[in-house]
């Protein structure tokens, strides 16, 4: 029997109650594994998905005002981040970044 890469499929779920995330390894986007459009390493800890099911999370914006730093010349004061949980019991998943050109990011 032939593997076909249906065979490798991931499927993602909440690590608190195992909620399904209708997230698939098949839907992640590795074009951007190992460098960023800046030439350097991603962070550990990021996954990137061409689509998330926005039905299975709850969204929480927030703003944090203090600074902080992107690099050692760039820095910022207020920070601009959304939180999803799961939708089912309510734990924290992960923050997501969206993108123009690479869809959404996840910080876990």
């Amino acid at each position: 029997m032939a593997k076909t890469p249906e065979s490798y499929s991931v499927a993602y779920s909440c690590g608190y109650c195992g909620y399904a995330l209708n997230l698939s390894s098949l839907t992640r986007n590795t074009s951007n594994i190992g460098r960023s459009k800046y030439g350097k390493q991603i962070k550990k800890g990021v996954i990137s998905f061409f689509a998330i099911d926005e039905s299975r999370f709850t969204q929480t914006d927030e703003v944090s005002c203090k600074p902080y730093f992107h690099s050692r010349r760039s820095w910022g004061f207020f920070r601009r981040r959304t939180r999803l949980f799961c939708g089912k019991c309510g734990g924290r998943i992960a923050f997501k970044a969206s993108t123009n050109d690479s869809g959404v990011f996840f910080t876990l």
